[in-house]
């Protein structure tokens, strides 16, 4: 890669920082910049075991992928919320009669 591109590239991600307007967003962007960069683009996973390569690419690039699918999801305003905590705040559903019944509210 030419320098040309990366200083391109530089003033781009600066241009959207400075666009951005509350301290907040800033630091989301700069969180999910960072790791990123940590994770996913530099992120492979190295072993040392004599006669073995220092990166293997699967565990690289399933590690790369998880951290990727995890960035993604730190950044939706929904929270995960764990079904059985979920149930136990419902006043209504008890008690649950049937499959039908707990695959429907499963899918709530």
């Amino acid at each position: 890669m030419c320098a040309a591109g990366s200083f391109l590239r530089k003033l781009k991600y600066e241009l959207y920082y400075s666009q951005l307007q509350s301290d907040d967003d800033k630091n989301e962007f700069l969180r999910a910049s960072v790791a990123y960069l940590f994770f996913v683009k530099h992120g492979d996973w190295e072993i040392r075991v004599p006669s073995s390569e220092r990166v293997v690419d699967y565990v690289t690039n399933s590690f790369k992928l998880v951290a990727l699918i995890s960035i993604i999801e730190s950044l939706s305003n929904e929270r995960f919320v764990d079904f059985d905590q979920w149930l136990k705040k419902q006043s209504d559903v008890y008690p649950i009669s049937d499959q039908g019944q707990l695959d429907s509210l499963f899918q709530q």
